[in-house]
């Protein structure tokens, strides 16, 4: 007798009580291989065999599919992230460029002095 592994895995997953699913989701979600298919799905549209899980048609304000759900949560990280760095950035610049003006005038009031 031959046992299809992943029919009987589907079936158990399908058995187990809200408890049991929840704790078994969190124990595989930190394994190596799930985390690499989950992260092309969030950067790619699909793993590297094709598979992809199911996304909404149009934008919502509210992501209620798990993959809308952890690309919007991305985004929203890596464009806070980057925004902080460009205003930094740009802060750091208008300081210099500020300096740089006041030493330009501070040389023309020393000409103009001569």
């Amino acid at each position: 007798m031959k046992i299809d592994i992943l029919q009987f895995l589907v079936g158990c997953f399908n058995s187990f009580t809200e408890e049991q699913r929840k704790d078994f989701i969190e124990r595989i979600a930190c394994e190596d291989e799930l985390i690499k298919h989950v992260a092309d799905q969030i950067f790619l549209g699909c793993t590297e065999n094709g598979c992809y899980a199911g996304t909404a048609c149009t934008a919502s304000s509210d992501p209620a599919l798990g993959l809308d759900y952890a690309q919007r949560l991305f985004a929203k990280h890596t464009a806070a992230e980057e925004i902080k760095r460009l205003e930094e950035a740009l802060a750091y610049r208008e300081k210099e460029c500020a300096k740089m003006h006041n030493e330009y005038c501070n040389v023309l009031r020393k000409y103009d002095q001569l």
